[in-house]
């Protein structure tokens, strides 16, 4: 599932997480001679991350352990790059996070040699990757020194370059790079209309719904507001039952919002409470904690489904808005998200909430 906070990242790796998608994707865009020594079949999940904390909003990353041809043990380690400018420190970063990948490795197995790791960046664009993918580019080295400077390449995946047809055939994986590559261009509609991101293929696999849930949610948490209504039309369009499709995630996503935001009543309601119990009293603190905590998830419910209604209608009448922020209570603003999944118009909507609010 996407997380709200940084979709890029979760989608990352909830499609590269699977060691059957990763190795599609090293399959495709490792070059045979960089294939050759490894056995693919023997790619592994290994655990932690090695990211910069103040770089988490730009960069995921996952490791996997393989074995070598001749029975030894390597890591492939991939950083997916989801901000669009590219970052010349990249290499220095990579190095970084190498380190601690073999530090990691030292305390667990205490011994060397050190196994060999095989850097691959993701770049997402747009625009293009611009710099060259090694080390030494980015060191200012006299002649003769060249020797005394640690020297290693990355493999870059420049989705940016790499053309919409020459993306890998299997629907799962095709559909997922499509959607990274062009999610922060305004022509994703478009490229939906022309490609379909393979929804259609990916519809009736085994897993296929669960992918598409997540992927589509992964499109509305990382396409601006503006553009999510062209988006979602084009989604509707794109594949049979498509508007049906979309529904059902634009309903799990005002669900999910409702847990969030109940989550968040409770814990601001017991902040809340602590400090007004510690003045006024227990009692007082626990009620004027639970009132400011309803209070918050209801706001923030009602903006959900508000949007919602504009994704599949455009225009909200401000009457229509106001009614429904007029709802203080999340339990009575879930029961109307229900109600609305069956309106084809905006005058069904405010039949609907008229029904639910006093005049």
């Amino acid at each position: 599932m996407a997380d709200i906070a940084n979709p890029h990242d979760a989608f990352c790796k909830y499609v590269l997480g699977r060691p059957e998608q990763a190795r599609a994707f090293l399959s495709h865009f490792l070059p045979e001679e960089i294939r050759a020594p490894l056995d693919l079949e023997s790619l592994a999940t290994a655990p932690g991350s090695f990211v910069d904390p103040e770089l988490a909003n730009h960069h995921s990353d996952l490791l996997f352990s393989v074995t070598r041809a001749e029975g030894k043990q390597s890591f492939i380690y991939v950083l997916f790059e989801h901000k669009s400018m590219a970052d010349r420190k990249t290499p220095l970063q990579l190095l970084r996070y190498m380190e601690r990948i073999w530090d990691a490795h030292l305390k667990d197995n205490g011994r060397l040699p050190l196994p060999a790791i095989l850097p691959v960046v993701i770049h997402q664009g747009p625009p293009a990757w611009p710099y060259p993918p090694h080390f030494g580019d980015i060191v200012d080295c006299p002649p003769g020194h060249a020797r005394f400077v640690p020297s290693f390449e990355f493999h870059l995946v420049d989705l940016w370059r790499v053309g919409d047809d020459e993306m890998p055939s299997e629907p799962l994986l095709g559909g997922a790079l499509l959607t990274m590559k062009h999610i922060h261009s305004p022509d994703l509609s478009k490229v939906i209309r022309s490609h379909g991101l393979h929804i259609s293929a990916i519809y009736p696999l085994p897993n296929g719904l669960e992918f598409l849930k997540t992927m589509l949610r992964y499109i509305f948490l990382a396409t601006p507001t503006q553009r999510r209504k062209a988006v979602w039309t084009a989604l509707e369009q794109s594949v049979t039952k498509g508007e049906e499709i979309v529904r059902t995630i634009a309903d799990s996503l005002i669900e999910e919002g409702f847990d969030k935001g109940m989550d968040k009543g409770l814990n601001l309601g017991r902040a809340e409470g602590m400090n007004l119990g510690r003045v006024e009293g227990i009692n007082l603190g626990r009620v004027e904690g639970i009132n400011l905590g309803r209070a918050e998830s209801a706001q923030n419910f009602a903006d959900m489904i508000v949007e919602v209604l504009e994704l599949r209608f455009e225009a909200v009448p401000q009457r229509l808005r106001e009614r429904i922020h007029g709802i203080g209570e999340p339990g009575n603003l879930n029961r109307l998200r229900h109600k609305l999944r069956d309106a084809d118009s905006i005058e069904d909507c405010e039949r609907i909430v008229s029904s639910e609010t006093p005049h």
